[in-house]
């Protein structure tokens, strides 16, 4: 069945005699799925990628990072390597920044981090009178690890 949805960008990579044609999809093709602002569904040679799931959507560093490894690699697969969790073990002590805010708050890690669809690592931090909030675990910084 041939795809009924528009690309919105075409790249044509070709490295060591092999030829790779990326397909780039924007995420609100996939309202249902809720994929984000600003991210994509890739596409590499009629097959779509998908490292995070069945509708995995990149950012553009993370498309960029794709052809990257696919010109470094000339291999068939051309993934790049799985990026590991961040270390933020459950407990540590944190600080994060809240929006309006002027100040770094602290809290606690209430989740091991995990991955979402856009390819970025997350976790559930206590902050003190407000709860349990979801942060980009590059919004986190580990202050201390509580054994």
């Amino acid at each position: 069945m041939a795809e009924h949805r528009q690309k919105t960008h075409s790249i044509l990579l070709r490295t060591e005699g092999k030829n790779y044609s990326l397909e780039l999809f924007d995420s609100r093709e996939w309202p249902e799925e809720n994929g984000g602002e600003g991210l994509f569904r890739v596409r590499i040679d009629d097959v779509w990628h998908c490292p995070t799931g069945k509708y995995s959507f990149l950012t553009w560093s993370a498309v960029g990072e794709l052809v990257a490894a696919l010109l470094d690699t000339g291999e068939g697969d051309g993934l790049p390597p799985e990026e590991p969790a961040p270390f933020l073990p459950v407990k540590a002590d944190v600080s994060v920044y809240l929006d309006g805010s002027l100040k770094n708050e602290t809290g606690s890690v209430r989740t091991e981090p995990y991955q979402k669809r856009d390819g970025r690592w997350y976790c559930q931090v206590w902050v003190f009178g407000r709860g349990a909030l979801e942060f980009c675990c590059n919004d986190v910084t580990l202050r201390r690890v509580r054994r």
